[in-house]
Order: C-alpha cells, then structure tokens, then sequence
C-alpha cells in the first residue's frame, strides 16, 4: 500500500474508532436507546474520586469503594476540570484512550508482523465490541492496554531494526525450525500483497541474516545504537510500572515480562547479551514506578476488599484444588469463539469476541504460534496472551472481558497470522497445479507462461483481503446493534446503569416546577445521592432519598408541591404504597419506555398511626406512633411495625432509627436497626415512614435514635435515650 493511501486508511480508522466511541456520550438527558443507558455504580465512584482529588485528595491508592489505582482518576479529574462535571467528562478519557488503542495495536502489529498486519489489527480493534464497549465507559480498565501496550511497543523498538516494519528483528536470531507452511518457491507464485513483510518472517528457510560474533544477528533494517535501545527500555520499564497504577489486572504485565525475558535468556543468549544492560535498566524503572504502590499495599493489606471478593478459584488452588482453575482455563479458551463474557454488566453476556470464521482463525494463529515458539515474536504474542488472561483465570465469572482486557494490544495478530499462513499454504499448492494445466501455447511466450499463475494468485490475494473485509464490516455492524440496541434494553444493563435514576435526572431538568423531590432507590444513602447530583444541571430543587422496599419519605410542599419519585421496577411496600393512593401517579405509560412512577402532592397527609406517640429526641425528629403489623398478633411470627417520625429541626447528621426487642434484664433480645431515609437530607417538616421487624414481640419494646458514627443515642424530653413501646 502507498504511503499516502496508508496515512489516509489510518486516518479513516481513527476517525471510525473515534466516531464509535463517542457519539451519544454524553446521553443526558437519556434519549431512547442510549448507551449507557444511564450511571453506572463504579462511573459514580470514579467521580467521587476525581472530585476529591480537585479538593487537594491525593492518593497512590484510593481504598475506597474495593479499592482503586490512581492514574487513572488523575487523568479523569484533569479532563472534568476541563471540560465539566457531566457524563462527558467523566468517558472522555476512556474514549480518547480507546482510540489511542488502536494506534497502539496499529504500531505493535506494524512493528512485530509487517503492515498488513498492523493496519487490520488497527482495523478490527476500531470496530470489534469488546474494545469499543470499554471505551465508552467512565471506567479505569481501557488505560491498562494502552499503557501496557506502549511498554511492548518501546521493548520491541529496542530490540528491532531502525525501520522495522517488516517485523525483522535486529539483534534477535529468527528461529531456524520451518513453519507448517513453507513458502512456494519460483516465479510469480507470490503476489506483493497487504502481507508485506509477513511473507519473510514465515518463510520455511530463515531469512539470510548473518550473526557477527558476540553481537547477534543484524537485520536489513539499521541497528539501534546501544544508547538508544537502553533508553527505550528505560521507557518501557516505566510504562511497565506505570500499567500497576491503571488497573487491577496490570499485575499480570511483570509476569509477562519475566517469562519473555527468561526466554530470551534461555532460547536466545546473543540478542539478551547484546541487551542485558538494557534490560536491567528496565527491571529497575519497573521496580521504581511500581514500588510506592506496592509498599502501600503490603501497608495495608485490607485496601483491596475487592480482590478478596473474586479470588476463591486462587485460594482453591493455593489449597491443592486445581479444579476452579482449569474450569476457568476452559471457559477462557471458550471466551474467543463460543461462548463469552457471563455478565451482562461486561458486555451481551454469553457473545464471544469473535465471530465463528476469525473464532477458527484466532485458535488456528494460537496453534501457528505454538509451533513457531523459537520465533522471539511469536513467543512474545502467546506469553502476552497466556499473561493477560491470568486476572480472570484465578477469579471468578470466567471468562471477564475486564479483567483480560490486557490482551487486546497483540489479539489480532493471532487470527491475521492464520489467515495468512492459509493464503501462503494455498498459493504454494495452486499456483504449480494451475501452471501445469496452462496450454502449451502460452508458453511461446515468457509473459504469458506466468499470466494465469499471477491472475490466480493474485485473487486469491483479492479473496483473502476481501473476507476480510467482510469481517470487519460484520463486526462494525454487530457492534452498532449491540451497542445501541441489544446491550441497553437488557434489564439487568437497565439497573446496573441506574436508568431508572438517570431518566428521573433528565426529567426533573426538564420540568419548569421546583419544590422538594423525594428520590426512591436502591442505595439512598451512598450512590443514589451523587448519581442525581452528577445527573442534574440544576441546583435549585431540593432532593432527599429513602429505599421504597423499607421506607417512605414525605417531603414538606412548604406551600408549593412535592414530589415522588422512585423507578417503576421498584415497587413500594405495601404498607408504605396505601399511604401514596391519593396522590396523582404519572402512568407509567404516559410517555414511551419511561422508567419511573411521579408521585406529586401539595398536603402532607394527615398521620393517623393505630398506636399514637408524642416523644421528641433530641429535638431533631419526634416519634408519632405506629401502625402494627399482621404479624404482630403471634408471639411466635415476624412482626413489622410501620413507624412515623416528623422531622423538627434536622442536624445534617447521619441517623439510624432502633427497635430492640429487651429480656427481663435488658439485654437485646432481637433487634432491628435501620433508616431507609438518609438524615443528611431531612427538612423541617418532613414525614419519615420507617417499617421495623422484629422476628418475635415476647418481651419489652424499645425504640430509639442514635448516630451509627459514635453510637450516641438522641434523649427523650425525660432525659431517656430510648422510649417503650406499648
């Protein structure tokens, strides 16, 4: 391909890439058939993370929400900074990192396998859904395979020619052992193709390349001046260490580039002596960058609650049973061509990376690879690929597209070696049976005798770039239809991505009515609250939150209207749903696909509780009575008191309401501590509905309200922290 059409290509790749990874992503507010449909739980933390680290919040290591490398955040909080706080910001980086990938995966399959390769290992990773889905996602995982993939560019640049886009190393001896597919020999058999430079390093005769004493082999391209070559390797170790701060599975890059350098060492002594120096230099920039998040690790060794979590397949293996692990390996080995990802929170669960034709191709170039181990890149693609899969082999829900997110940079050049092993194969056979069947009479003439051979090898050329081609175009269209149709309207998408909250966001924006909105959900106290803030670009309603299954919050109208709001799959309780039945409810159907129930009143009900109370605790919130439930009648069955409070004079603090079921000496019995309404978010006026359960009434019933920071309890009027309940 010519230099300008290849500049352009790529430029159309990038402009592909970039168009998939970001139209619609800034989808507030939600239009139908978003994607993401809404705020994911982990796009929220990242958020609450960058918004700390513009506070003056740094970290190495953030512990918080299961733990969480930094680099990512810091360049997430810089783009938020630039640009806003909204859904925008906060993919932006993750968008310009999946572009950036397929530079990458342009660069390492150019430099490892020639141009052809390169250019539809760029293409593919433009188009396929696992890369594009990850990069439309406020998520820290797509900047593992960048920065790891960087590394393995400067590593290999250091150890190839001055050029090297051929794939011919400079220093590193090609094996001598022939491929499965020699080449064909004789004239017009081989066709120039989108293989440049493929055709040499598969060749069954190693390529003429003479080894100087102590030095190693020289390739046709220059070799890199030792300064040079150390200072990429310098570069490499960095980016090497840098890959840690990115993501949890980044732990797998030193283990890749211990096996590669182990190899070296064994099967290829020249070239690691020409580059040992080098090489320790890069072990030591690894250690470096690496070393503050380690020693904050082994400091504290309860920051990763989330490896703990996923990493019972390890411990049944550290345990003597190797069992879980080798049902991952399986599921792994499934995950490319048969059966994917489990979880629909990680992509369309169940749909593997590739098709079934690049599926075949991709465990063919697996076999390819196997065979040509003493080829120092084909080593080098399958420890790649055994290394970024060791995150999801040792934990659970193989096999996790996030956590062997690190194999995309050298994923491609599996099946495209295949694929061009095939061609090579097919060439050699056709073009000799196909000259021996040519007419005598074209022979007369030296450029007709190879006519027919040529015609037909160069469309075999033309086939082989075609299907390809059709390749690509069938992913770029299954990922589109994924991405926009199949993957949104998933209901577990639709409450992983907090649609329901998000749409209830764009709605109230919308609205010309302020006034107090009460937020239903189902994590009122932690990500229910910052996912409406990050939603909203208003500031003048003022919202509180309360879990419908156990709670009910009345906002005060104050004069105006209030507002409910709580998503439609999430249904109150019955005792706190006849309390809403005068209100006006928006139909759920009143407009297409809408995700929420509205509730809108301007009177606060009158509470009217079975058993009336009056106790005021600590003047912030008094206790009106209680409604018992049918439980409650039985000594032996659950009993669910529905409790309501009004709030006086709110503090902003946090609050938890208490029903201790107390024994003839005081002590507990049974107890139930809980608030479903955050009191950080309280007004004067506000009526909290409460539901309590004990499992048995036998005894003394105390009621109370206390902070869950200290444990102090709120006094009565007599100076009592708990009251009794008749």
């Amino acid at each position: 391909m010519a230099a300008p059409l290849r500049r352009l290509s790529l430029i159309a790749l990038l402009l592909l890439a970039t168009a998939l990874r970001v139209v619609g992503l800034d989808n507030f507010p939600t239009p139908q058939g978003a994607t993401p449909p809404g705020l994911e739980h982990d796009e929220v933390a990242h958020w609450l993370f960058n918004r700390d680290i513009l506070a003056g919040h740094h970290a190495i290591y953030f512990a918080e929400a299961y733990g969480h490398e930094a680099l990512y955040h810091y360049a997430q909080a810089g783009f938020g900074a630039l640009v806003g706080d909204h859904a925008l910001g906060l993919r932006l980086p993750s968008a310009y990192l999946g572009v950036l990938l397929v530079a990458v995966g342009y660069a390492l399959g150019r430099r490892l396998f020639g141009e052809g390769v390169g250019w539809w290992s760029a293409a593919f990773l433009a188009v396929l859904f696992w890369p594009v889905f990850y990069s439309r996602l406020g998520l820290r995982a797509i900047a593992l395979p960048v920065v790891a993939g960087l590394s393995a560019v400067a590593w290999w640049r250091a150890f190839a020619g001055g050029q090297g886009s051929g794939g011919a190393e400079a220093i590193i001896k090609p094996s001598t052992d022939p491929l499965p597919i020699p080449l064909p020999k004789g004239e017009g058999v081989l066709s120039p193709s989108l293989w440049e430079g493929l055709g040499e390093g598969a060749a069954e005769v190693p390529l003429p390349i003479p080894l100087p004493e102590g030095e190693g082999g020289l390739s046709p391209a220059p070799l890199l001046p030792r300064s040079s070559a150390t200072l990429l390797l310098l570069a490499s170790g960095a980016l090497a260490g840098l890959s840690l701060h990115t993501y949890m599975a980044g732990r797998a890059v030193p283990i890749f580039y211990a096996l590669y350098t182990a190899y070296l060492a064994l099967f290829h002594r020249p070239a690691f002596r020409a580059r040992w120096r080098g090489v320790a230099l890069f072990w030591l920039a690894l250690a470096a960058v690496a070393l503050p998040l380690v020693v904050f690790l082994l400091a504290n060794p309860d920051a990763e609650a989330r490896v703990s979590e996923v990493d019972a397949p390890l411990r049944a293996l550290l345990a003597g049973d190797p069992r879980p692990v080798l049902a991952n390996a399986a599921a792994i080995a499934a995950g490319f061509g048969l059966r994917g990802d489990p979880l629909w929170r990680q992509g369309i669960a169940g749909r593997p990376v590739f098709d079934p034709v690049l599926g075949l191709l991709f465990y063919a170039g697996v076999v390819l690879c196997l065979w040509r181990w003493r080829e120092p890149r084909h080593a080098f693609v399958l420890l790649w690929l055994a290394a970024s899969v060791i995150p999801s082999l040792v934990t659970v829900d193989a096999p996790s597209t996030i956590r062997m997110i690190n194999a995309l940079p050298l994923l491609l050049p599996l099946p495209l070696l295949a694929l061009a092993a095939i061609e090579h194969r097919l060439q050699t056979r056709l073009g000799p049976s196909v000259k021996r069947k040519t007419p005598r009479l074209i022979h007369f003439g030296p450029q007709l005798s190879t006519l027919w051979t040529t015609l037909s090898t160069d469309l075999l050329t033309t086939l082989t770039h075609g299907l390809l081609l059709l390749l690509l175009l069938y992913h770029a269209w299954a990922t589109v239809d994924g991405l926009w149709r199949v993957w949104p309207a998933n209901d577990e998408v639709q409450f992983v991505w907090q649609a329901a909250l998000t749409e209830a966001g764009a709605f109230l924006d919308a609205a010309a009515e302020a006034g107090p909105v009460a937020i239903g959900g189902w994590t009122p106290a932690t990500m229910d609250p910052p996912t409406m803030e990050l939603t909203l670009r208003r500031d003048d309603l003022a919202l509180g939150f309360f879990d419908p299954t156990n709670s009910l919050l009345l906002p005060n109208p104050a004069g105006g209207a209030a507002r409910l709001l709580r998503p439609a799959i999430l249904p109150l309780a019955p005792e706190l749903a006849a309390l809403t039945g005068p209100w006006t409810t928006l139909p759920e159907g009143a407009a297409p696909g809408r995700q929420f129930a509205l509730y809108r009143y301007e009177t606060l009900p009158a509470i009217r509780p079975a058993v009336a109370a009056d106790a005021d605790f600590g003047g912030e919130v008094r206790f009106l009575g209680y409604d018992p439930g049918p439980g409650c009648a039985a000594a032996e069955a659950p009993c669910t008191l529905v409790t309501y409070w009004r709030v006086l004079a709110p503090t902003g603090e946090p609050r938890r309401f208490f029903l201790h079921l107390a024994g003839p000496d005081g002590t507990p019995l049974a107890q139930d501590d809980r608030l479903g309404a955050p009191a950080e978010y309280w007004r004067a006026g506000d009526v909290v509905v409460q539901l309590l359960t004990l499992p048995y009434t036998d005894g003394e019933l105390r009621l109370g309200v206390y902070d869950p920071g200290d444990g102090t309890r709120l006094l009565t009027a007599g100076g009592r922290d708990y009251l009794v309940l008749p």
